[in-house]
């Protein structure tokens, strides 16, 4: 009985499979017949094998008989047979298919894929691409490596059963499937048969574990793509499929915002893979999304919900372009997507709780590091023309001499915070050594400067991972003769290791340093000291950061670097950098500040950038304190009418209080024609225009000595001339000049459209 059912089953399935009656009659016929004679109990097992044989035995005779012709006339003509219906194997099929890629991996596989969409040749082309890479495993040649060849064979094949079966047993697979189909065998019995044939994965060559990988990256299962991967591990690309599969993994195992954060630990040896990459693509993917974690995190350290919200915005934008990627290599494409898509889910949740947070709370104040004095780092904006030419500058080769830089401007015009950026923008190959002679005010002899000069080039190279020895000691620089040879000996010391390096040497508030000369502190020559030491040594270079007072000064650095030295004016910012510094100072920053309201700064500033961080850091302030006693129903944007509000009596005395460094230092560099200068101009009005000879005639000064004044007031930039006539370059100055008479300030609604474009 046991024949009889498994003999008329199998032998309906196969007939139905492949559509051939002669088959279904054989199985039939054998099933029953060996149901027969060997009984209920191995009647099956055999009706199953004779069936299967016999169906096999006679859809192969047909096949042959309408054919023909021999195999390979019919493969080079490219004849219309009957071998498109059988799966059976022919004569010389799996032979070429392996000289195809013997001869070219990937014009073969090519050529496989082709027969498998055409014909229903799969055993034959199972057995050549299996037998093709265990010679290539064998000898590790044809491709860049083996696991290209895998690789190749998985970008995009007609049938995925390929690349399992490069790893699973096919006849096994066969045999299961063909017992399946007897349903009327109870299922126990059924699974207890197929128990016989396993046709899981493989890991026992390193060709089938290859092919494994690639299979359970297909079938979404990177962590069983991982144990297959550690297989091939020694092989080129294999470490790499390692760390891709195993952060796939772990990244969608990912259900919180602290463990996508944590994931940026567990993918850390994505950073260290070696070129070239195996799937450079998928590379690039996943370092997205390290990038992503690396927001998360941000996010997660950082201290207000405003500066959370932005860090988790830009992690929410990536995903959502990642997961639309088209570029991504199978098989990998699709788990990519999929950790995009979960990531991107899991931080928009995360990301509305933070907005409802940051609109219950006050703006954090981006413009309070603007008026502390000390550099910028958030709010810095501009400076682009300053900051490529010193970059074209240190670019130059290393065994070139390079000029001295002298980066003037009066104060807090931005100096130190273009230092800053050239420190925060340096590449593996430049060292900045940062000194500030604030630092050194209390310094009584040049030793103790070029002490403080040995330390900060201590510490670049430290950081740069040099040799360089212990840190300077002071006792080593207790003279000034002392303090050269200590520092000769450091810079000796680097010598060796700066082939193809640069070392800056900053000195921010080097007017300083003239004050000790004028005190008789500070040796007057210790610039031809350094001057020689940049000939020494060439891959060293100097920038002194520095008021005005330029004209004497400049041509004293030009006689003692023998006319090496080049001078960089920082001067306002311009208009299209003023309005993003107002409008968006942070990428975080929660207030929408109208166009008009920063226009009205910038005609007030000019651009000076002290003066604008005073003004916005007040305007904030005041926005937080409605905001705390009105609560959310505060528009959250700033407004023209918000600055003439703030522009009081009260304010201009706290602020030109505030401001006073500014607008004191200006005036000193003014000198006392330039000062008397500035006070008529005032007397007209902050955007009045005037001829210099009027000026001259109301100061009583002669044409010579005005002039000579006027060059002072544009060289430091005080007024500015359109059409032969001055004015104040900053029109608060006016409202400081009245303030400091005691006068009532008077402040200008605005500036005409036609004034605004004329000056940006």
């Amino acid at each position: 009985a046991g024949g009889v059912a498994g003999g008329v089953a199998f032998g309906v399935a196969f007939g139905v499979a492949f559509g051939v009656a002669f088959g279904v009659a054989f199985g039939v016929a054998g099933g029953v017949a060996i149901g027969v004679a060997v009984g209920v109990a191995g009647g099956v097992a055999v009706g199953v094998a004779v069936g299967v044989a016999g169906g096999m035995m006679l859809l192969r005779l047909v096949d042959y008989v309408a054919v023909a012709a021999p195999t390979a006339w019919v493969w080079s003509r490219g004849g219309k047979t009957l071998h498109h219906v059988t799966p059976l194997p022919l004569p010389g099929v799996q032979r070429r298919m392996e000289t195809w890629l013997e001869a070219d991996w990937a014009v073969g596989v090519y050529n496989v894929n082709q027969v498998l969409a055409y014909t229903m040749q799969f055993i034959p082309a199972v057995e050549a691409v299996n037998d093709a890479l265990e010679r290539i495993f064998a000898v590790g040649a044809t491709c860049r490596s083996p696991l290209q060849a895998v690789a190749e064979l998985a970008r995009d094949p007609y049938d995925w059963d390929l690349v399992r079966f490069g790893s699973a047993s096919l006849h096994n697979a066969m045999w299961r499937e063909a017992i399946e189909e007897f349903s009327l065998v109870p299922k126990r019995l059924r699974r207890r048969w197929q128990a016989r044939f396993p046709a899981d994965p493989r890991l026992d060559t390193p060709a089938r574990a290859a092919c494994a990988g690639f299979w359970y990256l297909h079938e979404r299962k990177p962590e069983k793509a991982a144990e297959a991967f550690a297989v091939v591990r020694a092989f080129s690309g294999g470490e790499e499929m390692v760390h891709i599969t195993a952060s796939l993994a772990s990244a969608l195992r990912a259900e919180s915002a602290d463990e996508i954060a944590d994931w940026l630990a567990l993918s850390a040896p994505l950073d260290d893979l070696p070129e070239p990459y195996l799937r450079p693509e998928t590379v690039a993917a996943l370092r997205r999304l390290r990038a992503v974690a690396a927001e998360v995190d941000t996010a997660r350290h950082a201290v207000t919900p405003a500066l959370r919200a932005s860090a988790v915005g830009r992690a929410v934008a990536e995903l959502t372009d990642l997961a639309g990627e088209a570029d991504l290599p199978q098989p990998e494409a699709p788990l990519v997507a999929a950790v995009a898509e979960k990531w991107r889910d899991l931080l928009a949740r995360w990301g509305g709780e933070i907005g409802e947070e940051v609109l219950r709370r006050p703006i954090e104040n981006p413009f309070k590091e603007g008026i502390s004095g000390r550099p910028v780092r958030r709010t810095f904006v501009g400076r682009s023309k300053v900051l490529a030419d010193l970059e074209r500058w240190w670019q130059s080769p290393s065994d070139t001499p390079l000029p001295a830089i002298i980066l003037y401007g009066h104060r807090r015009m931005g100096k130190s915070s273009i230092l800053l950026q050239l420190y925060e923008r340096r590449n593996a190959h430049l060292l900045v050594a940062r000194t500030d002679l604030q630092d050194l005010a209390l310094a009584d002899h040049t030793g103790q400067l070029l002490h403080g000069f040995a330390r900060a080039i201590h510490e670049a190279a430290t950081e740069a991972h040099l040799d360089v020895g212990p840190p300077p000691a002071l006792d080593a620089y207790a003279t000034t003769g002392l303090a050269r040879l200590a520092l000769d000996d450091l810079l000796g010391h680097l010598d060796p290791q700066m082939t193809g390096r640069r070392l800056i040497l900053t000195v921010d508030e080097y007017e300083i340093a003239e004050e000790k000369i004028e005190e008789g502190k500070f040796a007057p020559d210790f610039l031809r000291y350094l001057r020689a030491a940049t000939n020494r040594h060439r891959w060293l270079g100097l920038i002194f950061a520095g008021r005005h007072r330029l004209e004497e000064e400049l041509r004293h650095y030009h006689a003692v670097f023998y006319g090496g030295a080049d001078a960089v004016r920082v001067s306002f910012l311009d208009r299209e950098a003023t309005l993003r510094l107002i409008r968006r100072p942070t990428d975080d920053f929660l207030l929408h500040v109208e166009e008009s309201l920063a226009e009205e700064i910038y005609h007030l500033t000019y651009g000076q950038p002290y003066l604008i961080q005073v003004i916005c850091h007040e305007l904030v302030e005041r926005w937080n304190e409605r905001f705390l006693h009105e609560g959310q129903q505060v528009p959250r944007v700033l407004t023209p009418d918000d600055l003439r509000a703030m522009l009081t009596p009260d304010f201009f005395e706290e602020f030109f209080g505030q401001a006073t460094f500014y607008f004191e230092g200006v005036w000193e560099e003014a000198g006392p024609d330039g000062q008397r200068l500035l006070m008529v101009l005032a007397a007209h009005g902050p955007d009045c225009a005037v001829p210099p000879a009027d000026l001259f005639r109301e100061v009583g000064l002669g044409p010579e000595a005005g002039n000579a004044a006027v060059d002072v007031l544009l060289g430091h930039d005080l007024v500015i001339e359109k059409e032969g006539k001055l004015r104040l370059a900053v029109p608060l100055m006016h409202t400081w000049l009245r303030w400091r008479k005691g006068e009532p300030p008077i402040v200008t609604g605005g500036v005409a459209e036609a004034e605004r474009d004329a000056r940006a």
